[in-house]
Parts: C-alpha cells; structure tokens; sequence
C-alpha cells in the first residue's frame, strides 16, 4: 500500500521558542485517502478520489459504469474523450487541468442523457425531442447512432442556449418560430445626462439592454459619484431581466468598467448580460491584451457574456484575416474558462463592398441570396471561417459580397458546439426563416428557459 508523508508544524514549546525551532510532526496519510486533485491519477489506480473522479464524469455524460474507484479501462476511456471534448493534452491521466475543467463542467448545464428502449429508433427519439437525427451523439466504443442503435445505448443530447435579439418595435411572437431560450431588445437608453430611461410597456419576459453612445459610456464611467443615481431605475422594476450593451464603450478603461459593474452587482442588480466587442486574441494594442488579461474579472461580475467578434471592414482580405482568427478565440475562451458562460453573438446579414471606391455597405440576407442566385459561378466557400464571398458587377463596378449561407451557419453552430460554449444569440434571426430553425435542430437541442439557473 502506497503512503504519502504530510508534513504539518506544532506549537512552539517554550525550549523551541527559545531556540527558534519549531517541532514537526509528521502525519501518515494512504494515498487512497486523498482528495481529488493531490495527485495524478492514471489507470490501475484506486482510492476514493478515482470513485469522486468517476462520479464527475457520470455527471457530465463521459463514463457509465460502476463507481467503484478503480481506475479502469472505461474510467481511461472516459478521461481521453473529455480531454478531447474540452481540448486538452490527451493522455488519459488526470492531473490539475483536467480536475479544474471537469469541476467547471459540473457546474453547467447542456448535456442530455437518454437511454434507448425496445422498440425505439433514431427517428422517434429524435421526434420526442424536436432535433434531427444528426444532432445525437454516443459515448466511445457503443457505435455511430446514425449507424446502429440498440437497446440500453447511451445517446448523448447536447442543450444550448438560444437566445434572439431582434430590433425594437418587433412583437415578440411574430420573431421566429424557434422555441428560444430568451429574447432580447436593446430598448434601454441613457444620454450624458445619465438618466437612465424605461419603456412605457417594458416586457418582463424580455432581457433589457443598456445601450448609449461613446459619450455617455465615458461620462458615467468618470463620475462614481452618479451611479448610485444612476442604478435607481433598475432597483425599482422587481423581476427584471437586463443587461449592458458595451460594443460602443471606451474599451480601454477596463479598470473602470471591472469596478463598475462589481458595484452594479453588489448594490444594485446583478447583471445577467453583458455584450462586450471580441477583439482576437492576436490584437497587437495594449488595450485589446488588457481586455484578455481582464476578461475573468468581468465575467466574475456578470451571468452570461455575449461576445461579437471584431471583424476588420476595411477590405475583404482584412475581413478573411480577422474571421480566420475566431477559432482560436473560441479556444482562448475555453482555456480561460469562460466558455461555459459564453454566448457567440451571430448576424443574420451580409457585407457588400465597391471595390473601386473602397467602401462597404450592410445588406438583408435576402438581397445577398439573390445576388449569389444571379452570380453562382463567382461565388467562394470560405469553409475555413464559414462565410462565402461572391465576386460580381454592378453598374460597372467591381464588388465584393460575403455573407454566411446555408452551409455557413450549419459550420457557425457546430463550433459553438466544439468549443462548448454556453449558447448563441442570432441577432435577424428571422430572415434566415425554416432553414434556420433545421439548422438548429441538426446540431443540438435548444435549452428550456426553465433551465436557466
């Protein structure tokens, strides 16, 4: 039996006092004693921090077997494809990173598991669910669903948060047919008067965003004084659902904005949403490192955290250069820990730029179908950032259309699904019309809002 020496200091007694020294005293403690984490744990290990080890993964869908702390082959198995689902090193042993992701895992929810009866199919599963059949998964060694399903395999549902953002004066069931998690309205507004302004018939169902101008943000953060007056608004409606819209902020007082919304938590409301401009992680300005360094601290202070990834407009190239790089902010995220309340903010719209002029404009999502319809054989996959570009003539001019089809946003879904992010907002949503809502259900199931917790 293996045994680990812990080593702890004793009072000083009045000879040691004396002298300087301090007793030790020395502790035997069995290394199957130890709690989860102290050690690195490997297979044809035991003890009873395999069998907490076992139960974690049990709770995240990865092992269904027996909790008996041996670290078997099952037990390995499961270790490697959650060190494959959250990217990181596959080795099969577990060690502090992969205790600190599998702790942070627990916590969320999103993973659904279902045990397949007699009688059942893929089919009628996936009915009783609402997705398609592509959207299920199984556990090592039980086989592709979509190949063979038997009786007593695990199937594996993953839930995400789907959350619609739709312009002000939209009614809410006209939106979408989806059953979204949430919806989401912009509707409140402040100036450099920093008084903060309700709707008349504000909806309690809705999540409410702050929105302002530069101006404004800059104001209210230089004046600490103001936000006691400033919160009174938000402490006076009980039940709201709100949130900051930050993309037109000063993000570069980020120590102001870590202080002011540990304050909003504290002796206001806290914050369910917070919308923050993604820069990627390769930004070469201080500001946007600080932002990185300081993401931890906002997320700290905030529920969810929408992010809109910068995507540089200045040309078509500089748009593929930027959007190449959001895998490896999505990763960054991961790795950061923040991935679990993380939401990928996604428009339904398309960049049109006049080559000749150097300008770019935003179009409807329909237009730019019509304008692929008309020029398909000029027509790009980008499936490596998932946008398609589209090189055609107008009135003479060069232009340069990019946009996410059909295709695009199945690709757009799935990495949220690969870099387990919490959710998606859709901002549009609507114009993406049926073939959105498949797209949805082929990749996962949309969270209840019940869930939210």
């Amino acid at each position: 039996m293996l045994f680990l020496a812990v080593c702890t200091r004793s009072r000083f007694d009045s000879y040691s006092n004396h002298r300087g020294y301090g007793m030790m005293a020395w502790q035997w403690l069995k290394a199957t004693e130890l709690p989860l984490g102290k050690r690195i744990l490997r297979i044809a290990d035991q003890g009873n921090d395999v069998r907490i080890l076992q139960e974690m993964l049990k709770q995240t869908g990865f092992y269904f077997g027996n909790s008996d702390g041996v670290f078997g082959v099952l037990t390995e198995e499961a270790v490697v494809l959650f060190q494959k689902t959250f990217h990181l090193r596959v080795d099969g042993r577990v060690g502090r990173e992969v205790v600190k992701a599998l702790t942070e895992s627990t916590k969320r929810v999103g993973r659904l598991i279902y045990t397949v009866k007699n009688g059942e199919n893929l089919s009628t599963i996936s009915q009783k669910f609402g997705v398609r059949n592509s959207a299920w998964e199984s556990i090592a060694g039980q086989g592709r669903p979509e190949h063979r399903i038997y009786p007593g395999m695990k199937l594996i549902l993953n839930e995400k948060a789907v959350f619609l953002w739709e312009p002000g004066g939209v009614p809410r069931d006209a939106v979408s047919d989806v059953a979204a998690t949430g919806m989401i309205r912009a509707d409140l507004h402040f100036a450099t008067d920093l008084e903060l302004a309700f709707p008349e018939n504000w909806d309690p169902q809705l999540y409410h965003l702050v929105e302002a101008d530069t101006d404004s943000w800059s104001l209210l953060l230089a004046s600490p004084k103001q936000w006691r007056r400033w919160c009174a608004p938000l402490q006076l409606r009980a039940g709201l659902k709100w949130g900051l819209d930050l993309r037109s902020a000063p993000m570069d007082a980020i120590f102001q904005w870590v202080e002011f919304v540990k304050y909003l938590r504290i002796h206001a409301r806290p914050i369910d949403l917070a919308v923050l401009p993604l820069r990627m992680p390769s930004g070469s300005t201080v500001y946007d490192q600080l932002l990185w360094l300081n993401l931890p601290l906002l997320a700290k202070n905030s529920k969810w955290i929408i992010w809109e990834p910068v995507l540089n407009q200045d040309s078509p190239q500089l748009f593929y250069e930027t959007a190449a790089q959001t895998r490896k902010a999505m990763k960054s995220l991961l790795q950061l820990g923040l991935a679990g309340r993380s939401l990928w903010l996604g428009e339904v719209c398309a960049w049109d730029w006049n080559l000749d002029q150097s300008t770019v404009t935003k179009i409807a999502y329909r237009e730019a179908r019509m304008i692929r319809a008309m020029n398909h054989r000029a027509s790009q996959s980008w499936s490596d950032v998932g946008f398609t570009r589209v090189n055609y003539q107008r009135r003479r001019e060069p232009h340069c259309l990019i946009y996410r089809d059909e295709t695009d946003w199945a690709s757009f879904l799935k990495l949220v699904l690969q870099y387990q992010l919490f959710g998606v907002v859709l901002r549009n949503f609507a114009q993406l019309g049926q073939v959105g809502e498949e797209r949805i259900a082929a990749t996962f199931a949309v969270l209840p809002s019940a869930k939210l917790s």
